[in-house]
């Protein structure tokens, strides 16, 4: 890797960054954001403050020539595209602090420079024709994050955009927008400009280029122990597309398609987590119950034939679903199995990463319901008692629950079952 000792203005030197889709949302939540603030307050004006490490993977032609809002600034002005590997979380900090300054300001310049020269630094660049804008940070694929991020982080209210589903990410990007704006009300020009120089000019990034010999998908896995770490749901998403641009039987585009599929499957998975507000849902939770629901269809469907066979098989479970971050990244979805046959089980297959991506997003939706019936459309009697057992364990609905409505549609049949 190539490594350099950066500040954030000679980062954001003619580059583009975009947050690649295997990577989770932001997750900075107040007290990650208070820390920060500190630092900054704290920072004497004669001195640097290291921030920790950026990690960067150059992006190749073949992906950002299909950025259509994009391309055009990195052939004519030359910007370099990279993934951020690591280091997401305090670079969009970093961004939503810089973007909530330059509102803030009355003045039409900071520190002796136009307003406009640092949106185009730090925020966007229009083309001049003004039929494309360039994002300096964001999102590659288009995601409730990215398109949050544009239209209420960055104010971009242009044809086209929306603010889509609300996910955890999205919210916290909206509370960081607002944690900055409310600390930066009774600030003074001169103290917006001390501030825009400290953040720009005082802290310090060790920023690391990824070779192009290193699998990223596994040196993100590595980094995890940094920072405020991944859930199970967070690594499971880098797993299944590392594993779906690794399966060789799949027809040309058939690898695309199927990361499209499960980016798709994670954004539904992440808003029906995060739609409710007041019952934000636990994401290992859910992982644990969908597994005690998919384990017993899909991965081991035998049905024990006497009880020391009953013994056996529920022991497994047991242990799969006491962990079931370890059983699914550890022994189902591994790169071995994709070539290897293993005695009671078939190689990984592009249609297996697509049945469990499928299923795991019908079960969220299914989850929510579960966890908030007021808004579920089920019957009176059916809120009651689910609002009753959500009370007893925490609102987030149990294996039995989401496997009685995955099957089940006759609603007194279900009533039945939940009064029982």
């Amino acid at each position: 890797m190539k490594t350099e000792l950066l500040t954030v203005s000679k980062i954001f030197n003619e580059a583009l960054f975009r947050i690649p889709d295997y990577q989770r949302g932001y997750s900075w939540e107040l007290s990650h954001l208070k820390d920060f603030w500190s630092d900054i307050e704290q920072l004497s004006d004669s001195k640097s403050h290291y921030t920790g490490v950026i990690t960067l993977e150059e992006v190749p032609e073949a992906a950002w020539s299909r950025w259509d809002d994009d391309a055009w600034i990195i052939r004519s002005k030359k910007y370099s595209p990279y993934y951020v590997v690591d280091g997401q979380q305090r670079l969009t900090t970093i961004v939503i602090l810089l973007q909530c300054i330059l509102d803030r300001t009355e003045s039409d310049e900071l520190n002796y420079t136009p307003v406009e020269i640092l949106r185009r630094k730090y925020i966007y660049e229009n083309r001049s024709d003004r039929l494309a804008r360039a994002y300096i940070f964001g999102y590659e694929k288009d995601n409730p994050s990215g398109e949050f991020l544009k239209t209420e982080i960055f104010a971009d209210k242009s044809a086209g955009h929306s603010t889509g589903e609300a996910t955890v990410y999205t919210r916290n990007l909206r509370d960081a927008k607002a944690f900055f704006t409310e600390h930066l009300k009774s600030i003074s020009h001169t103290g917006l400009e001390t501030l825009f120089s400290r953040v720009t000019q005082q802290l310090v990034f060790n920023a690391y280029e990824i070779s192009k010999e290193i699998d990223v998908f596994v040196a993100f896995e590595s980094m995890n122990n940094r920072g405020k770490p991944l859930s199970a749901l967070e690594l499971l998403k880098n797993r299944l597309i590392y594993l779906s641009a690794n399966i060789t039987e799949a027809e040309p585009g058939d690898a695309r398609l199927l990361r499209k599929q499960i980016n798709e499957s994670w954004s539904i998975v992440y808003h029906n987590l995060g739609r409710n507000e007041h019952r934000p849902l636990s994401d290992d939770e859910f992982l644990r119950t969908h597994l005690a629901n998919y384990y017993h269809q899909k991965i081991s469907e035998q049905v024990p034939t006497d009880d020391d066979h009953l013994a056996r098989f529920m022991a497994a479970s047991y242990i799969t679903l006491e962990e079931p971050s370890a059983f699914l990244l550890r022994d189902q979805f591994t790169r071995r199995r994709l070539t290897v046959k293993e005695e009671g089980r078939q190689t990984l297959t592009a249609s297996a990463l697509q049945e469990y991506a499928t299923d795991l997003r019908a079960s969220a939706e299914t989850y929510y319901k579960l966890s908030t019936p007021a808004k579920s459309g089920y019957s009176d009697s059916e809120k009651i008692a689910l609002e009753r057992l959500g009370r007893l364990r925490g609102y987030g609905a149990g294996p039995m629950a989401l496997a009685l409505y995955r099957n089940e549609t006759n609603s007194r049949n279900r009533a039945a079952f939940l009064d029982a």
